[in-house]
Order: structure tokens, then C-alpha cells, then sequence
């Protein structure tokens, strides 16, 4: 568990702020308490940082998300106000007006009401009117209102998501009363009924376990007893877009902890609702659905991890010092139960489920579907591969494994672990004797090797026409070349000749 102490002052935590944000602050409180004497009319305007910006600086972090709750007015009233003031004292405060931006109403992109965004001192800017939220039966998209500001705070997520800083009294208000406290322990907790929190929206649920693998953080015990709650993961799967699913899962796998939202995540048996093979694309035939091995995955992985001193540093270098593979070889570890099971696409051809669940169940990109398909689908013959390979078996494999191969390679360690729980350092051993002599062979880049000779010169050496030997042939040259690291053309194509009657069947 993490736990913070936020510097103290008049028995507010310190809030330290950069020369921008004293800037915008300053700013703010000038306009606000202008805009206020000009219009008596307005019985309070009072700005306040919510959010995360807030939660990141007590905890030490810096934050470019600011986003600016207006009591009394809307959002982009303000902002356009503040545009007009900064336009007739540009040359004073040192900036120029800016566009503001409207965006628009998106309940499928969690934006319930409207925002109007700018930049100022070089930091973006997000302005909204606090609101209060009341939820319909069969909806996450609430009817908005304006609302106080504890009406505001115990409307999020999250107890250390709810705290306001004040702009014009420079100090963190803690409306819910448990945030402040709740950051310093480290725990997740809902500042409403975790039921009701989770029922009106179950994507907090994933909010929760994505900030849990950011800060290493504990959820609550009530939380995570709503979580199990199957009404709740049925109002998840009935109300959530798979967008929404995908961006979370996302941002849960590139935090500093992945395994302690995926460890809650089988915790609480969320593993179904979040990588489910949607029933459109269950083949026609029988279907089982295989059991999930989450648990034993993550912590295997989680070993690998730990032990990354003792991993081939081909492996280590090319998935764990890259963002989007490192994200990819815990989105395989969370699937890995999955394997080669069967699937169909949107047109009917046979698939894999894995491809299926990342490209429309987590909806993230082909390419990511095509990636953690293929490292399943690999890891057997990787596994079941010959411990004493000549280059040209060890060349054709690298040659099919392909671009990504480190990450292939270690989801099949991986998966070896998993079916071998005991045999880890022995598994260790021989991927990095097989990783050896990859490099010693100099094989790591084969998969890019091109022919010597193409179809186009074979055609015409054999002065024949073109038919489904041709793939066979270019292929052999391959071998060829595998096998003869030095080879020229000329005798890789002296080589294919010689195989003329066997290449073309005569």
C-alpha cells in the first residue's frame, strides 16, 4: 500500500504551485472577483481545481490536467468572459486571448456535460459549472443539473478524487471528509454507497482499478464487495461501450502496477465482463468458453518481472523498455487462457477469440489484435521447438515468429511458466540458450531478410510460367540462404536450378 502525508499549512495541505499555475491562479482570482463586482446579481463565484490535478499534486506529482469547476455559471460563459478581459489587458497579464473551444455533450466519452477549453500560460485549460447527477434505471448518462460543491465532489469516483482546491482561499477543500485521509492511507473508496456508486456507473469500477495499478493504491473492502455484486456486472456489460472498456483496460496495463488492477480484477470476477468473446463472434458450432487462468498469469508475469536480471536482455530490452509491448505482454498474460480457441469476424471467416476480444471486445487496434494473437498462437511451437536447431530451422522459425519476436518470446516463456509452475529457473535456462544462439547465428533480424532472387528471375532462369511452385521455389532460396549466410545470387539461383524437375513437380 502507498501512503502520502501532504505538507501542512494553517492545517490545509500545501498545494505548491509552478510559475504557470501561480500565473492562472492569480488571473483567475483577479477576473472572478471583478466579473462578480460588475454583476451583484451573483451571489458566489468561486473557482476550484478539481480532480486529479488535485490528487497528483499532494502527492507530489506534477499534473497538466486542470480542470476548473465554476459555482454560478456555466463553463463556457466564463471562459469567454475571461477572454474578453484578457483580450483588453493582454499586454499587462503578458498573453493574448485564445479560441475557446465548446466541447460538446459525449456520454460515450464520459463528457455528461458541455466543456469549454482554452490555454493559458501554455497549460490547457478545462471550465465546467459544478453539477449534481441523478441516474435512470437503465443508463450511465445522468440528467445533469447545477449542484454544490459537495453536491459536485460526492458525485466521482473516488473519496482522493473529490477534492477541490480553492483558488480564491488557496487552500483543498475535502467535502466528502474522507479524502484527505483516504490519499494518505491509499485506498480507493467511493465517496457514495459503493452499490449505488457502481449501479449508476459501472465504469467506475474499472476508474478504481486503473487508479489502483497507477498508484499502487487499495480499494476498499466495500468497493470491492459491490464489485462482486453480479448486478452490478451485468449493468457493466448492459450500459458500458467496449471503448470505454478498451481505454480503461489500456491505461490500467501502461500504469506503474498492472498486476494489482488485474489481480483485482479476478479478485472481484470482473475478468469475464472486461475480456469477454462478444457473442457475435462465437462460432455456430458448440461453444466453451475456457476457464480463466488470470491469477496464475499475473503472477508469473509478475515473477518474470522481478527477475528481469535473469532474462535474456534481448527479451528485456525489446518488451520491458517499450511502452506499448510492455503493455502488450500483460494484455497477453490477461488472455492467455484464451489461446487458439476459435472465433468468427463480423463476415463469418474463422478467427481466433483473442483477435476478436481485443479488436471489438476492448476495441483497440488491428494491429494489437493481430499481435497478442499471433504470440498465442506461436507459443507452442516455440515451446515444443528442438533444443539443437540447425540455422535453418532456428532461421525459419525467427522468419515466422516475425517484427515482434522478443514479445512472442516471452509470452511463450510465459505461458511455459504457467503450465510449468514449478520449472521456472529450468524454463529460464533453456529460452536463453535458445535466444543464445539466435544472436550467435545472427538470425534476430532475419525476418526482414529478402530473397536474392524473386519470382520474376526464377520465371526467367527456368523459362517457364508461373503456377504454385513459384512460392516453393522462393522459398528454397530462402533456405538457401539461411543455410549459406555468404551466399551471392548467382549460386542461390545455380542452386534453385539444379532443383528445376523437383521445385516445378516434372
Amino acid at each position: 500500500m502507498n501512503s502520502h502525508s501532504p505538507s501542512q499549512m494553517n492545517g490545509s495541505p500545501l498545494i505548491k504551485l509552478t510559475e504557470s499555475e501561480a500565473n492562472i491562479q492569480n488571473l483567475l482570482v483577479e477576473f472572478s472577483a471583478l466579473y462578480k463586482s460588475q454583476h451583484p446579481e451573483i451571489e458566489s463565484l468561486v473557482l476550484r481545481i478539481t480532480g486529479g490535478w488535485v490528487r497528483d499534486k499532494l502527492l507530489g506529482l506534477e499534473s497538466n490536467d486542470l480542470d476548473i469547476a465554476v459555482d454560478s455559471m456555466t463553463g463556457l460563459q466564463f471562459a469567454e468572459a475571461l477572454n474578453g478581459y484578457i483580450s483588453d489587458n493582454s499586454e499587462r497579464l503578458g498573453i493574448e486571448p485564445r479560441h475557446i473551444h465548446k466541447i460538446e455533450k459525449n456520454p460515450e466519452k464520459s463528457k455528461h456535460l458541455e466543456t469549454a477549453t482554452t490555454r493559458l500560460y501554455g497549460l490547457d485549460i478545462d471550465f465546467v459549472n459544478l453539477r449534481s447527477e441523478e441516474y435512470a434505471h437503465d443508463s450511465r448518462v445522468p440528467i445533469i443539473r447545477f449542484g454544490t460543491p459537495q453536491e459536485d465532489a460526492f458525485r466521482r469516483d473516488a473519496t482522493l478524487n473529490a477534492l477541490f482546491y480553492n483558488l480564491t482561499e488557496q487552500k483543498v477543500e475535502d467535502f466528502t471528509g474522507s479524502g484527505l485521509a483516504d490519499l494518505e492511507k491509499g485506498v480507493l473508496r467511493t465517496p457514495l454507497p459503493p452499490f449505488e456508486t457502481f449501479n449508476d456507473d459501472p465504469l467506475r469500477v474499472l476508474r478504481l482499478l486503473r487508479f489502483a495499478s497507477t498508484f499502487g493504491f487499495e480499494v476498499s473492502d466495500g468497493s470491492l464487495k459491490a464489485m462482486e455484486d453480479d448486478r452490478i456486472k451485468e449493468a457493466f456489460l448492459r450500459k458500458i461501450s467496449r471503448e470505454r472498456v478498451g481505454v480503461e483496460v489500456s491505461k490500467m496495463l501502461v500504469g506503474k502496477y498492472p498486476y494489482v488492477g488485474l489481480e483485482l480484477i479476478s479478485k472481484v470476477g470482473f475478468d469475464g465482463p472486461i475480456f469477454c468473446l462478444l457473442d457475435t463472434f462465437k462460432p455456430s458450432r458448440p461453444f466453451l468458453e475456457p476457464k480463466s487462468t488470470l491469477p496464475r498469469a499475473v503472477s508469473k508475469l509478475r515473477e518474470i518481472v522481478e527477475n528481469l536480471d535473469r532474462i535474456p536482455k534481448v527479451l528485456v530490452d525489446g518488451v520491458f523498455g517499450n511502452k506499448r509491448q510492455t503493455m502488450m505482454i500483460w494484455l497477453c498474460a490477461a488472455l492467455s487462457h484464451w489461446g487458439v480457441t476459435p472465433a468468427v469476424d463480423e463476415k463469418k471467416r474463422n478467427t481466433t477469440a483473442v483477435m476478436m476480444i481485443v479488436r471489438e471486445g476492448l476495441k483497440l487496434s488491428i494491429a494489437d489484435a493481430k499481435l497478442v494473437s499471433h504470440a498465442l498462437s506461436m507459443q507452442k511451437k516455440i515451446s515444443e521447438f528442438p533444443e539443437e536447431p540447425t540455422r535453418v530451422e532456428l532461421g525459419q522459425l525467427m522468419r515466422e515468429v516475425g517484427e515482434h519476436w522478443p514479445l512472442v518470446f516471452t509470452y511463450a516463456l510465459l505461458k511455459d511458466s504457467i503450465d510449468n509452475m514449478s520449472q521456472f529457473d529450468k524454463l529460464i535456462s533453456k529460452y536463453s540458450e535458445l535466444l543464445k544462439k539466435v544472436i550467435a547465428m545472427e538470425l534476430h533480424d532475419c525476418w526482414d531478410i529478402k530473397p536474392l532472387v524473386n519470382g520474376k528471375d526464377i520465371l526467367k532462369a527456368f523459362n517457364a510460367r508461373g503456377g504454385p511452385w513459384m512460392a516453393k521455389a522462393v522459398e528454397k532460396g530462402i533456405e538457401f540462404q539461411l543455410e549459406h549466410p555468404n551466399v551471392s545470387a548467382e549460386e542461390c539461383m545455380e542452386f534453385l536450378l539444379a532443383r528445376k524437375p523437383e521445385l516445378m513437380g516434372v
